[in-house]
């Protein structure tokens, strides 16, 4: 799935570094929920992985957001329909 989403990514003449960063994140969290076929994710899916980003590793909310930036993309990506709106699009606001 990774090629597909970096071909993905090319075609649409995303940069390097945007490639980098959403194959990073899908990357980890395909590895977090043990690898799921996509069709199989839900909202409570990205709602768990945003939550362990934030509180078991604890990182800053601008990250969490490109996270979840790059689950949606990937979602909307692979899939033939509209991924649903759901917790992982969510922005983080800097005072958490």
């Amino acid at each position: 799935m990774i090629e597909g989403l970096r071909r993905i990514l090319r075609t649409r003449g995303y940069s390097p570094r945007t490639e980098e960063s959403y194959l990073h994140w899908t990357a980890d969290f395909w590895r977090f929920h043990k690898d799921p076929h996509w069709r199989d994710v839900t909202g409570k899916h990205g709602e768990l992985y945003l939550d362990h980003l934030a509180n078991d590793r604890r990182l800053a909310p601008k990250t969490r957001n490109l996270a979840g930036t790059s689950l949606v993309w990937c979602l909307r990506s692979v899939s033939a329909i509209r991924a649903p709106t759901h917790p992982a699009q969510r922005r983080c606001s800097s005072s958490q």
